[in-house]
């Protein structure tokens, strides 16, 4: 099940909405507070507070892919993850690196089919 911490009027947000559109991937919609870059208000004091327990950071958009374990910020990363794991086209799947936990939390990293390299919060 992927779950995506997003807000209405957000274009980054915009952009992991449309990709998941395009790939016709089923999600569950989160809006835990307004769009800013410093964090706008809250409006969905549930979810905001499952956007800080999942990820530890006040940023959407935030994607949870619960079935592979992955957690995402920044629209760019979210966008190339889900070109590589759900877009039924393409050759080559997105592999996930997890590495032992930091004191900062468990981090690993994300290699796309273009091979670019994404940070995961895990």
């Amino acid at each position: 099940m992927l779950e995506l911490y997003q807000a209405e009027g957000c274009p980054h947000c915009a952009k992991v909405r449309d990709k998941l559109s395009e790939l016709g991937v089923s999600y569950v919609s989160h809006t835990p507070r307004l769009p800013g870059g410093e964090g706008g208000d809250v409006v969905n004091r549930q979810a905001y507070d499952e956007l800080l327990a999942l990820g530890d950071a006040d940023q959407i958009p935030f994607l949870v892919d619960h079935d592979r374990g992955v957690r995402l910020y920044e629209s760019d990363a979210i966008v190339a993850y889900l070109d590589g794991q759900y877009d039924g086209s393409r050759e080559a799947r997105t592999t996930v690196e997890v590495h032992k936990p930091t004191e900062n939390g468990l981090r690993g990293t994300v290699a796309g089919v273009a091979g670019r390299l994404l940070q995961v919060v895990r």
